[in-house]
């Protein structure tokens, strides 16, 4: 039944960003004319770090999403979105000690329609424009996979296989280097896991 309620929050969701587009006038407009000027992802990046962002992988993803067909972009929207409600149900169902059936609806609810609590013209920009989901949308999904792991750890259980930490400590880094405030919350974040492990292992 999970699944089933995911699957089609997914779909709702997948009508919607198929139903936008690239916003004449807005920066989908803008990268999208700016981006053809260089030859590869590379020569792109640098030429915003050394101008205006340090946004790495995110400066990666405009220049290859505006690029590429936007089918592939809203793929990647749909997959994030999808990604996105399984974590968080997934951390209710690790971390809380009440799972009567009104409150594991209630929580999958909550999962799936987090997004859509946003003011409008966050909503929009922020999500369904392509350059908006791209810095903003996509990375706090990545963010909180990295976090994943460690709040595992966090619970106490062992993970299952090394590649589950790598994986984490890799999205880390992609979501650290991709958006301030995102990189902000996982550095404060970690650092609090790490003192408390110390401090556990201590005593």
């Amino acid at each position: 039944n999970t699944l089933v309620f995911i699957t089609l929050a997914t779909l709702v969701f997948g009508i919607l960003i198929f139903l936008s587009g690239p916003v004449s006038g807005s920066d989908d407009a803008i990268f999208q004319s700016q981006v053809h000027d260089y030859t590869n992802v590379v020569s792109w990046v640098t030429h915003r770090y050394d101008t205006w962002s340090g946004r790495i992988f995110t400066e990666g993803f405009v220049y290859i999403f505006n690029v590429l067909p936007l089918f592939w972009h809203h793929a990647v929207s749909i997959l994030l979105y999808a990604a996105m409600t399984l974590l968080l149900f997934g951390l209710y169902q690790k971390f809380s000690k009440n799972q009567s059936t009104p409150k594991k609806y209630f929580m999958l609810i909550n999962a799936t329609a987090l997004i859509y609590l946003m003011h409008i013209s966050t909503l929009s920009t922020g999500l369904l424009w392509v350059t908006g989901s791209m810095n903003y949308f996509w990375i706090c999904v990545i963010g909180l996979a990295s976090l994943y792991p460690l709040l595992l750890i966090l619970k106490g259980r062992r993970l299952s296989s090394w590649v589950y930490l790598t994986s984490g400590l890799l999205l880390t880094a992609v979501a650290s280097s991709s958006q301030e405030q995102v990189g902000a919350i996982i550095a404060g974040l970690t650092s609090l896991l790490l003192i408390y492990a110390a401090y556990g292992y201590a005593k």
